[in-house]
C-alpha cells in the first residue's frame, strides 16, 4: 500500500515545530555558555574559580531556563519528524531513497532522546547539587567535590560533542535525499554535475562535524578552549534545520500544497479500488476484480 500524503496541517505543524525546537536549542546553548577554559583548568586556584563561577544563583537560573527550553522542545521535535518522514515516504516510496529516510529518521530520534533526557540531567546535577561538602584547606587545595564538578562539566561537553555523530547522520542523510531527488529528475549529462555536488557537499559536511567532534589543538579555532572554536560550526546545522522548517511552512500554503499533491498525492491504492484524495474528498472507484485462483486449462 502506498503511503498517505500528509495534510496541510501536518506539513505546517512540522515546519513550525522544527523552527521553534531549533531556536529553543540554540537559545539554551547560548545562555549556558561560560567564559572559562575548562581544558586548561589544572591548578587548585583555577578549579576553585570554576566552582565559584558556575555555582552562583544567576548561572543556576540560566541552567534551569535552558533545561526548560530543552524539555519544551521535545513534543515539537516529535511532531516535526512525523511530518518530515511522512512527506519523504510519499516522495521516495519504493526507491533507493528509502534507505536515507531510515537513516535520518532513526538518527534524529536517537539525538532527541539522548539530548532531552541526559543533557538536562547532567546540567542540573552540575549546578544544583551542593558540592561544598568540604572546605578549602589552609594551603589552598580545592576539595574533591570541586574536581568532580569539573569532570562532570567536561563529560557533559564531550557528550554533546559526540552527539554530532547523530546530528551529522541526520543532516547528511536528509541533504543527500534532496540531491537524490535532483539526480533522478535530471537528464544524463547533468547527472555528473549532481554527483560532483553530492560528493563535495557530503565531504564538507563530514569535515565540519569531524572538526566539532575532534577539537585537537592547544589554542585557536581548532582548540576546545577559547570563546570561538570549531564548536561554533554547530550553528550551521541548526540553520539547516530551520531552513527545512521554513520550506515545510511554505509548501503547506494552499497553492503550493495543491501543486505538490497533484504530483505525489493524487491516488492511493487499497484492496478494493482506487481512492481519490483530491480536495480532501474521499471517493472510491471500484475496479474489476480478476479471479486468479482458478487454473487455466490450456493445452500445449
Amino acid at each position: 500500500m502506498a503511503p498517505c500524503f500528509p495534510t496541510q496541517f501536518e506539513l505546517r505543524l512540522s515546519g513550525i515545530s522544527l523552527i521553534i525546537a531549533n531556536i529553543s536549542w540554540l537559545t539554551a546553548w547560548w545562555i549556558t555558555e561560560i567564559d572559562h577554559d575548562l581544558y586548561q583548568t589544572a591548578t587548585n586556584k583555577s578549579v576553585i574559580a570554576f566552582h565559584e563561577k558556575i555555582s552562583t544563583s544567576a548561572y543556576r537560573r540560566k541552567v534551569e531556563i535552558s533545561c526548560t527550553l530543552i524539555w519544551i522542545s521535545f513534543p515539537f521535535l516529535l511532531a516535526a519528524i512525523h511530518g518530515i518522514t511522512k512527506f519523504a515516504h510519499v516522495r521516495f516510496h519504493e526507491t533507493k531513497g528509502e534507505v536515507l529516510i531510515y537513516l535520518f529518521e532513526k538518527s534524529y530520534i536517537l539525538l532527541v532522546g539522548l539530548v532531552v533526557v541526559f543533557g538536562p540531567a547532567l546540567m542540573l546535577t552540575i549546578t544544583s547539587y551542593d558540592w561544598e561538602y568540604a572546605t578549602i584547606s589552609d594551603d589552598g587545595t580545592a576539595p574533591n567535590g570541586y574536581y568532580i564538578q569539573l569532570y562532570l562539566m567536561i563529560y557533559m561537553i564531550e557528550f554533546f560533542d559526540c552527539g554530532s555523530i547523530l546530528d551529522a547522520t541526520f543532516t547528511i542523510s536528509y541533504f543527500s535525499l534532496f540531491l537524490y531527488y535532483i539526480y533522478v529528475n535530471s537528464i544524463n549529462w547533468s547527472r555528473y554535475c549532481v554527483q560532483i555536488c553530492f560528493t563535495l557537499s557530503c565531504c564538507s559536511m563530514c569535515i565540519s562535524f569531524l572538526l566539532i567532534l575532534f577539537e585537537f589543538a592547544d589554542s585557536g579555532f581548532f582548540s576546545p578552549n577559547g570563546d570561538i572554536n570549531a564548536g561554533i560550526l554547530f550553528i550551521w546545522s541548526y540553520g539547516f534545520k530551520i531552513l527545512i522548517g521554513i520550506y515545510f511552512v511554505k509548501i503547506s500554503q494552499t497553492k503550493q500544497y495543491k501543486e505538490i499533491k497533484k504530483v505525489f498525492g493524487i491516488k492511493k491504492y487499497d484492496n478494493v479500488g482506487i481512492v481519490s484524495q483530491d480536495d480532501g474528498k474521499t471517493e472510491k472507484y471500484n475496479m474489476t476484480t480478476i479471479d486468479v485462483t482458478k487454473e487455466d486449462d490450456y493445452e500445449e
